[in-house]
Parts: C-alpha cells; structure tokens; sequence
C-alpha cells in the first residue's frame, strides 16, 4: 500500500479534567502505564520517557510471553497543549508514523484532538478508541 493510501487516524474526544491532567498520563511513567497500549492480554512491564523535544521514549509492553516495544523521538512538547512524536511498533505495522496531541480547555473539562499519520487507519483507530476509553477510566477516578 502506497504512502498516499493511507488515511490518518484523527480522533476529537472529551475528558473530565483539565489539560494538565490528560497532558500528564501522556509523559509521566506511571500514570503511561495505566492507559498506553493495554488489554486483558497485555500489561506495560516499563517506560521509558525523556518528555522534551528531542526526548526519546520507550513503552514495552508484555503479551502472551512477547515483549512489544513501542518507541520514538518527541518533535514537539508545549506542555499542557501539545505533544508530537514519532512512533514506531515493528510487531504491528512497517515504518515510523507520526502522532500529534492537541489540548485545549472545554466547557466540562478538556478536549483531545489526536492525529496519526504514517499508518492505515485500519491497523490503529480501534485500539486508540478503546485505550482513550480507558484513559477516561482512570482519569474520572480522580487520579
């Protein structure tokens, strides 16, 4: 499939908390791990993270025996705003793509605009769509 073919992944989803705090389970370990790439299969084993432009990170994941690696560069962080890295998942699809994080206030909260590039949105959409389902989890707990 051509680079042209594929079509971003582009998700607009409100949270019940601020910017800060959705910013905040974007980069900080502890709270990445209970959210990022998560399943009844998978639980994330470490986390590596440097949250600044040029920042590398590293997301390993275990799954039925197999470590998943899910690693990249930050391009751009402005913090509670905007995150841009790249990411790539060799075990999931080919290549690097690209995800772009927008926050901004709303009336009961935040609201996230999320866009990937890089990637069929096929192979990425759903599993965004269900671990944004668990980021609303744990952040309407008060966390």
């Amino acid at each position: 499939m051509g680079e042209g073919s594929k079509t971003p992944v582009r998700i607009t989803r409100d949270f019940e908390c601020s910017p800060e705090v959705i910013f905040s389970f974007w980069v900080d370990p502890a709270r990445m791990k209970r959210w990022l790439f998560l399943g009844p299969t998978r639980e994330i084993r470490e986390v590596l993270n440097e949250p600044r432009s040029g920042g590398r990170f590293s997301i390993r994941e275990r799954n039925q025996g197999e470590t998943i690696d899910h690693f990249g560069v930050y391009e751009e962080v402005e913090r509670p705003r905007l995150l841009e890295f790249t990411l790539h998942v060799p075990k999931h699809f080919s290549g690097v793509t690209k995800v772009r994080i927008e926050l901004a206030p709303a009336a009961n909260g935040c609201r996230m605009i999320f866009t990937q590039t890089g990637v069929t949105a096929e192979v990425t959409e759903e599993p965004w769509r269900v671990m944004f389902d668990t980021l609303a989890r744990v952040t309407a707990t008060g966390s």
